[in-house]
């Protein structure tokens, strides 16, 4: 980029970045990151602020790129304010099911065992599971975190274990995945729009 802008081609070269930006931010979440914030594009620093929630807040902290040197530390300061604001958001949560899964995800969990089938008779293994399941989020506060191999065999595991006969698998566990997942996005996103002022300044609010 900055060859680029030497020879009067930065306009060109942002545009050919941010055209295979997605790819950018799989590959090096941070360096895209830090590369969004030396040129103000607030749009692409959140996608890669939030692309980071998928590693722990230590696996930020010992990140290292060259362009760190020649950038204010309030960019880096800023993105673990907002992986660790994501992690209590999370936390603050709790873990009450109807906070976690929407109408159809419950419809799926009704368990049939019970006497009153209704919608606050969910199956046995969801509560445990819920709770797990913020455990595991708490420190990679990310949907793609609780759609991970490691993740979904700790939680098919822990419902197997609990589950009744009657209970729906693993189209409930699916179902269930995709709930969770939803609602950390939900999470998430209140957090960046809390904490990421609009225009090329990002900002942080105590």
């Amino acid at each position: 980029m900055d060859a680029a802008r030497k020879y009067k081609m930065g306009e060109k070269a942002s545009w050919l970045v941010k055209l295979h930006w997605t790819q950018y931010v799989s590959l090096d979440p941070f360096g895209a990151y830090l590369l969004a914030c030396s040129h103000g594009w607030t749009t692409q620093a959140k996608d890669a602020a939030q692309s980071l929630l998928g590693g722990t807040i230590q696996e930020i902290e010992v990140s290292y790129s060259p362009s760190m040197e020649d950038m204010s530390t309030q960019h880096y300061h800023r993105l673990l304010t907002y992986h660790a604001r994501c992690s209590t958001a999370i936390f603050s949560a709790g873990s009450a099911t109807t906070t976690w899964l929407d109408v159809k995800a419950r419809k799926m969990m009704l368990c049939r065992h019970s006497v009153y089938y209704d919608m606050d008779n969910v199956a046995g293994w969801v509560a445990p599971a819920i709770t797990r399941a913020v455990v595991i989020l708490l420190p990679r506060p990310s949907p793609r975190t609780i759609k991970e191999a490691i993740a979904s065999a700790v939680l098919v595991t822990l419902i197997q274990e609990t589950k009744c006969g009657s209970c729906s698998f693993p189209s409930a566990y699916a179902t269930f995945g995709d709930s969770i997942a939803r609602k950390v996005q939900q999470l998430i996103d209140a957090v960046r729009g809390s904490l990421y002022q609009f225009g090329t300044v990002l900002t942080v609010y105590s």
